[in-house]
């Protein structure tokens, strides 16, 4: 994976909590973007700042956030890739919980 395979907007198609258990549950269903732009930078829901893609990861170093506790953390996804789709998958908490959230690359006016 590349720095330039995210770059763009991305429309949320939906979200799941998947449990330790492999148990699926649909996420409450939002209208939102993620937008990654060529020099770095990002922006979502919540919250704003850096970039990184390593491998199959994308890591988001926070600056600015809704929750201002969140400022300096850095959020690590896993990346899957289809063409136009994308999806984020957090790793799992100490539980062995995740969440994944599914996007479709912004079609150009």
């Amino acid at each position: 994976m590349k720095h330039e395979d995210l770059v763009g907007v991305w429309r949320e198609r939906g979200r799941e909590i998947v449990r330790a258990d492999g148990n699926v549950t649909p996420d409450v269903a939002r209208a939102s973007q993620i937008m990654y732009s060529p020099d770095g930078y990002m922006a979502v829901v919540a919250y704003a700042g850096r970039f990184e893609v390593t491998g199959d990861q994308v890591r988001h170093t926070i600056f600015t956030a809704v929750n201002p506790n969140r400022v300096g953390d850095t959020q690590v996804r896993h990346i899957t890739l289809s063409g136009d789709d994308l999806t984020l998958t957090s790793l799992p908490d100490k539980q062995g919980n995740h969440f994944r959230i599914h996007w479709r690359r912004a079609t150009k006016m």
